[in-house]
């Protein structure tokens, strides 16, 4: 695993909810399947990078602000996963 970039981001919503956290961005591969603690995580799915990528772009509301923004981290950072 390695940190791709610092981040912190500060998000208040329509309601006056206030979203202010340090969280670097970590790339890490594996061949395991993810499993993921369902006490922190209520829905996924596993999908490729570049659908992902089209998909933050074509349904921007289905994800949150911090993840548009770390995508486009991440893509400036690894141009080869483009």
């Amino acid at each position: 695993m390695v940190e791709v970039s610092p981040y912190r981001y500060r998000f208040t919503d329509r309601n006056g909810i206030v979203e202010n956290e340090i969280c670097p961005i970590l790339m890490g591969f594996t061949n395991d399947n993810p499993v993921p603690n369902e006490g922190e995580v209520a829905d996924w799915k596993w999908i490729g990078w570049k659908e992902f990528l089209k998909d933050t772009e074509d349904n921007p509301n289905m994800y949150s602000p911090w993840c548009r923004e770390e995508t486009v981290i991440l893509q400036r950072a690894n141009p080869e996963l483009q």
